[in-house]
């Protein structure tokens, strides 16, 4: 029988264990059905887990950087890898581009608050992966807009997935994963079906119809 950690490792760090796959594809065949499911989730958890993690330490040398604790060499020499994830992509790119607040050559007093305060919501979004209410409540108004106000089926949802993330600044991964599947797990979105695609709103789901369901809906929610 296969060792069940061998798998998980081999499939986080493969380059670690070169054997293992050939060594997997001969022992894991008599019980790939019994026990795939169980990897596959894993893994998922695990690669989430990870991804957090990422997000949280991103979100944690970013805000002692703005606040004068350490250099911007000091940050980028620890700064976890942003090519994968948008979000820490975002915050690497606010550390880069941080304007100078002068008279002469840098941005006005006005400028600068914007910038930190927009700076410190994508911190804090990093730090306590909570849904922000901005972004689920433009995800809404671009369903309600594309349901007839919940009477009719949503088609092409990704289109609405991609004009929510334009409009946000996140990624429609993103939208798609945290925000729509959040919606389909709490009863609110259903699938119809799957050729044509098509969603629907719920009996549950139209009974959200103000920002303020909208923000009960989210609250306290990771």
């Amino acid at each position: 029988m296969y060792k069940q950690w061998l798998v998980l490792a081999y499939l986080e760090i493969p380059t670690e264990f070169p054997l293992a796959s050939i060594c997997l594809q001969l022992s894991v065949t008599n019980h790939a059905t019994a026990h795939t499911p169980n990897v596959r989730q894993h893994l998922k958890k695990m690669t989430e887990n990870h991804k957090k993690s990422d997000r949280q330490y991103a979100a944690y040398m970013a805000r002692k950087f703005f606040s004068g604790q350490i250099s911007k060499h000091q940050i980028l020499e620890s700064f976890p890898d942003y090519e994968k994830d948008f979000k820490i992509r975002l915050l690497y790119n606010r550390i880069m581009k941080k304007p100078r607040k002068n008279w002469l050559f840098g941005v006005s007093e006005k400028k600068y608050q914007i910038f930190m305060e927009e700076t410190y919501e994508l911190i804090d979004e990093l730090e306590t992966g909570k849904l922000r209410l901005k972004t689920m409540d433009r995800l809404f108004r671009e369903l309600w807009l594309h349901s007839n106000n919940c009477t009719e089926p949503i088609e092409h949802i990704w289109f609405s997935i991609n004009e929510v993330a334009k409009s946000t600044n996140n990624s429609s991964e993103e939208i798609r994963i945290r925000y729509l599947e959040f919606l389909i797990e709490k009863g609110i979105i259903e699938l119809v079906s799957r050729k044509p695609l098509h969603h629907r709103f719920t009996e549950l789901g139209k009974k959200i119809r103000t920002e303020n369901d909208i923000m009960n809906l989210i609250k306290n929610v990771a």
